[in-house]
């Protein structure tokens, strides 16, 4: 029965019906290729599997991070809610747009009640802090002159 080499493409002759290849070495480069394209299928499927959990694991991770951000942020508020109940100035400060008079007035809380600042004066847009109508007339000079520039001075003894 000649036959053709499946690697050489050679004729040969052989009295075996599934006898594929001329020689040894024909035979052993066979092993080889299909070792090669199993061992490569192998890797393909080992590199869906590993990027397919990298992906798991990296939505996770996502997920806590976006969890523990929103726990944060909840936190955050909660705490900002309890300080506005307490009369924290700064925590006034916070809710209130810097060019609204709410703004203003606690801003001039704040300065006030820092036993620090006892030998100070501050002057937003060179209006002081310790004037009766402070926070209207910031928030119209504000308006007017469209900026917004302070100055710390100490009191003279």
């Amino acid at each position: 029965m000649v036959k053709t080499c499946q690697i050489c493409n050679k004729e040969f002759e052989t009295t075996y019906s599934n006898k594929k290849y001329c020689s040894e070495e024909c035979s052993r480069e066979a092993i080889r290729e299909a070792d090669r394209l199993r061992k490569n299928r192998e890797r393909q499927i080992k590199k869906k599997k590993l990027t397919a959990e990298e992906a798991e694991r990296k939505r996770a991770k996502k997920a806590d991070v976006d969890k523990r951000a929103e726990e944060a942020e909840k936190e955050k508020k909660a705490d900002l809610q309890s300080r506005l109940a307490l009369g924290d100035p700064k925590a006034k400060m916070e809710v209130a747009e810097w060019f609204s008079f709410e703004y203003w007035e606690a801003y001039k809380e704040e300065f006030i009640q820092d036993y620090y600042n006892k030998n100070y004066n501050k002057y937003v847009n060179d209006i002081s802090i310790y004037d009766d109508d402070f926070s209207n007339k910031v928030v119209v000079s504000i308006k007017e002159k469209g900026r917004i520039y302070s100055r710390l001075v100490r009191n003279k003894k």
